[in-house]
């Protein structure tokens, strides 16, 4: 893969995760709201369930992929010897083209999925998903809602250092694939977000400081780093 998808795909994966990440702060900051219907453990329980289905199958797309095909084909052929009337040539015609048509798209969206994922999603799927949904639910578990500076860490500096990392980094920390440059711009833009929360500067830094180190020496970033920052924040803060 050339440099270039590389970095498209950093931004593309990026932008996913942004996105989840901003989602999964919900539940706290209505908390007050929805605790009166459902608790806020309950709905990261949910969305971690939502997650791993979505790692299982994606993990067994081949197989149920093959599965409807086979299911579609079968009905296609009981269809026409019902209506053998249908097997004209116009109706065929329609028939190859929306055939021809969810090809396209499929491949489209197998090209998109393919450049988005990191090199070990693509043999253990989207585990980055599942791992930050437990990271997030076992944060509030333990935390409460100081697990919301580690949804931010997810959101704000694992996005930035990634993408600002894969686009100027050109040094990277000892044993670790982490960009210096990537680092320095994911913590900075991290304190600035901490800071305009009300979180003091020295504290702000040290959170941003662990979010980092999650990051950099993490087993999986995704499931660290909101653990350990809340772990933080809970320590400095309350």
């Amino acid at each position: 893969m050339s440099e270039k998808l590389k970095k498209r795909g950093v931004i593309i994966r990026k932008i996913i995760h942004a996105i989840f990440s901003s989602l999964l702060l919900i539940p706290i900051l209505i908390h007050g709201v929805i605790e009166k219907y459902i608790p806020v453990d309950a709905c990261y329980v949910i969305i971690t369930v939502v997650a791993s289905i979505v790692y299982v199958v994606y993990f067994k797309r081949s197989i149920i992929h093959e599965a409807i095909r086979g299911q579609l084909e079968i009905l296609m052929k009981s269809f026409l010897k019902i209506f053998p009337q249908l097997h004209s040539q116009p109706l065929q015609n329609i028939i190859y083209q929306l055939q021809t048509s969810f090809q396209k798209f499929e491949s489209k969206m197998r090209e998109i999925i393919e450049i988005a994922q990191r090199d070990y999603e693509k043999r253990y799927s989207f585990v980055g998903i599942l791992m930050g949904s437990i990271g997030v639910l076992c944060s509030y578990v333990l935390f409460h809602t100081y697990a919301l500076y580690g949804i931010l860490g997810l959101a704000v500096y694992d996005t930035v250092s990634a993408v600002s990392g894969s686009i100027y980094g050109r040094h990277r920390l000892p044993l670790s694939i982490v960009t210096i440059e990537g680092c320095i711009t994911g913590m900075l833009a991290y304190l600035i977000v901490l800071v305009c929360i009300g979180v003091p500067i020295l504290k702000a830094f040290t959170i941003s400081a662990v979010a980092a180190v999650c990051e950099a020496y993490g087993i999986e970033d995704n499931l660290s780093i909101p653990i350990f920052t809340s772990l933080t924040a809970y320590l400095l803060l309350r």
